[in-house]
């Protein structure tokens, strides 16, 4: 059930991110805003095939649910970036500010994917 808050918060934020992204007219971080939905409704998908049929987790697998938060990471630090180069007081400055707190929102509950998930994969080795 915590999974699934948790899930659904990740899809909203990162919906968010996405629309922002659009609404600071930033094309990269909108491409990235929807890559990062599909990816993550991709691993959704792959998870409940793990659990329900009992397949083997592929490598894309372990791409995605990587790949994905560090494609996040890199739009906070590229957008962070792009709103210091906007000039003070201007427009454009508020709405790259818009655009990076947004993506930082989904960096963070993506920070918190990526320690759980090593977390687990430490204890299920032992």
């Amino acid at each position: 059930m915590f999974g699934l808050l948790v899930g659904a918060l990740q899809l909203f934020l990162l919906l968010n991110a996405f629309l922002r992204s659009i609404g600071g007219k930033w094309t990269l971080g909108a491409i990235a805003g929807i890559t990062r939905v599909v990816l993550l409704i991709a691993i959704t998908m792959a998870t409940a095939r793990i659990r329900i049929a009992g397949a083997e987790p592929s490598s894309g697998y372990a791409i995605a649910m990587f790949g994905g938060p560090a494609l996040s990471f890199l739009m906070v630090v590229l957008a962070f970036r792009r709103r210091r180069a906007q000039p003070a007081g201007s427009e454009a400055k508020t709405l790259a500010d818009k655009v990076v707190t947004a993506w930082i929102g989904a960096a963070v509950i993506d920070a918190m994917f990526v320690a759980v998930t090593i977390a687990a994969i430490v204890i299920s080795r032992k």
